[in-house]
């Protein structure tokens, strides 16, 4: 469980305004320059252990004892809110980058009480559709996905029906948008990015601070192949994990390539053993048949 599988997210914003699948066939290069990561203190306290024995093996190995490990932890408190902002820069290549770039706040925040959770993705300003709304709720043995956007033409690829379609929010029973397990993404697991073809490698660890909490740093290089093996896009992140939760507090990561450029700042602005089961049970649109 978190908020927000970094790139995962974005891939997701992406696809509200429909274009994921067709950025990623483009073969014309970026010439946006992106900015480089920001850095975290090493303060040489030791790694929790946990967190310690995840990267034994290999980085794919990593990145699931990572999500279970967050997962086991939560799954222990009966109540907890967290919410993030940040921003999100995409540029895709190309002409659809003249009115498709993406320069917009995101908010984001994930509530469970007992064992329901509510998951939410706010994106403001975005090219021809505005605001964009993404809830993914597990309730009543349940999960629903809600959004303004019309989920069956992003899976389609009917660009022109995601923009005309209707702008409010509208629910049905399902953990998928467009090829997303959005069940993934609000488990904070990482391997989302393996359905896509993005490789992580981890290539540092070690304590540090967010806001004074104590947090284990991790970074990595992103790497994406085309199916012959040639390399069409890389990229780096960084993240600092609450010592706590092991849940993300501060998340950067830049990718480039031919398809798409992106920059993104993700950090936690309230965390609590708290929340609200009217909010947390309420679906935020109506039910629709899929």
């Amino acid at each position: 469980m978190g908020a927000l599988a970094v790139l995962g997210a974005i891939i997701v914003i992406a696809l509200v305004i429909g274009i994921a699948y067709f950025l990623f066939t483009h073969t014309s290069s970026i010439s946006s320059q992106l900015s480089p990561l920001p850095q975290f203190q090493n303060t040489n306290a030791p790694v929790p252990t946990a967190i310690k024995s995840a990267f034994s093996g290999s980085s794919e190995a990593a990145t699931y004892q990572l999500a279970t490990l967050t997962q086991t932890e939560l799954s222990n408190i009966s109540q907890f809110t967290i919410i993030y902002n940040g921003s999100l820069y995409a540029q895709p290549s190309g002409a659809l980058g003249v009115v498709a770039t993406i320069n917009t706040p995101l908010h984001i925040k994930e509530s469970k009480y007992g064992g329901d959770l509510k998951f939410s993705i706010n994106a403001t300003g975005i090219p021809v559709v505005g605001n964009g709304d993404i809830d993914y709720l597990e309730i009543s043995n349940a999960t629903y996905l809600c959004t303004n956007f019309n989920s069956s033409a992003l899976s389609s690829q009917n660009y022109g029906k995601i923009i005309s379609s209707n702008k409010s929010i509208s629910c049905l029973k399902s953990n998928d948008l467009a090829g997303i397990k959005l069940s993934s993404l609000a488990q904070f697991n990482l391997s989302i990015l393996e359905s896509i073809g993005i490789k992580i490698n981890y290539t540092n660890i070690y304590q540090s601070t967010y806001r004074g909490i104590p947090c284990t740093y991790i970074s990595g290089a992103l790497m994406q192949n085309s199916s012959n093996g040639t390399k069409i896009g890389a990229g780096s992140f960084e993240m600092c994990l609450s010592d706590k939760y092991y849940l993300p507090l501060s998340i950067s990561l830049n990718f480039n390539s031919k398809a798409i450029a992106v920059r993104t700042d993700i950090n936690e602005t309230y965390t609590a053993n708290y929340s609200n089961q009217s909010y947390v049970d309420a679906l935020p649109g109506p039910l629709v048949a899929s």
